[in-house]
């Protein structure tokens, strides 16, 4: 039968793995047509893929960055609904991504989900995030993650 993902996703190769792949309108606000959009950022292109791939089916609208300095061009550029943030990067970690969202008063109240191969929940935590999966972590997890997260940022 197969993994339940394996029917989701596009031929490989569809990646370039390059910057941040933004909505196709870069003047529309992502979520219009969707109501959830989410940044995914990590360095490992595989990562990128299934999630984007997985949020993508599900309907939700997605953009992708390598790395910090990819990522805060897109949180500054799209305003994101929700950031899911590997904190081990090059150039600009994690960590100081999630570090200057939180300084600047127009993406503090972004909800992040840290995603990580370390076991670094607490340190998440304590830098600002506002949930944590540890890799690997099925894509449904995180898509619920998410969610939660962007619910109750919007509840009054």
């Amino acid at each position: 039968m197969g993994s339940p993902l394996s029917a989701y996703f596009a031929p490989r190769g569809s990646r370039s793995g390059g910057p941040p792949t933004p909505p196709a309108d870069p003047n529309e606000r992502p979520g219009e047509a969707s109501s959830l959009f989410v940044l995914i950022v990590d360095d490992a292109e595989d990562s990128r893929y299934i999630y984007e791939h997985y949020f993508s089916f599900a309907g939700v609208k997605t953009a992708t960055a390598p790395d910090g300095a990819a990522a805060l061009a897109a949180i500054e550029a799209h305003r994101p609904d929700a950031v899911i943030l590997d904190p081990a990067m090059p150039k600009v970690t994690g960590w100081e991504v999630l570090e200057r969202l939180r300084a600047d008063p127009r993406t503090r109240t972004i909800p992040v989900l840290v995603l990580s191969g370390q076991m670094e929940r607490e340190s998440a935590i304590r830098a600002g995030a506002d949930a944590y999966c540890s890799k690997p972590c099925p894509p449904d997890e995180v898509l619920r993650q998410v969610q939660r997260l962007v619910e109750r940022k919007r509840q009054p």
